[in-house]
């Protein structure tokens, strides 16, 4: 990435430390024993939840049926689509819940910020 050239963007994650970061957002997907999928560039910060339901339509069209089981960062999880992916014949939605957010000035009791995402279904 050239940070002076056109192809970068500035990408706004919500990162404590890094609230701005410059690139390019890249979902990816993948099935069973981390074969990625299919993978996008999506176009400026789209947020992840809209990601959803097109990589669903996406499986579908190369697999001919849908996943048995999802799994997505918490950024991920919407009522919609956990409805679109039972409705799409997905078995197993996992879709955990975004955690209540502290005061910026808040210290973890753990040492850790609790911000670990799942894998298995992602463009970011």
């Amino acid at each position: 990435l050239h940070l002076r050239g056109a192809h970068g963007h500035k990408v706004r994650r919500g990162k404590a430390r890094k609230e701005t970061e410059f690139g390019r957002k890249v979902w990816l997907s993948e099935v069973e024993g981390g074969i990625v999928s299919g993978f996008w560039i999506l176009d400026g910060n789209s947020g992840d939840e809209a990601q959803l339901e097109p990589t669903l339509e996406d499986h579908l069209r190369l697999f001919g049926k849908a996943p048995e089981l999802i799994a997505a960062d918490r950024n991920v999880h919407s009522k919609e689509n956990e409805r679109v992916a039972k409705e799409m014949g997905v078995k197993k939605v996992c879709l955990p819940k975004e955690l209540a957010r502290r005061a910026p000035n808040a210290r973890s009791t753990s040492g850790k910020d609790g911000s670990r995402e799942r894998g298995g279904l992602g463009r970011g």
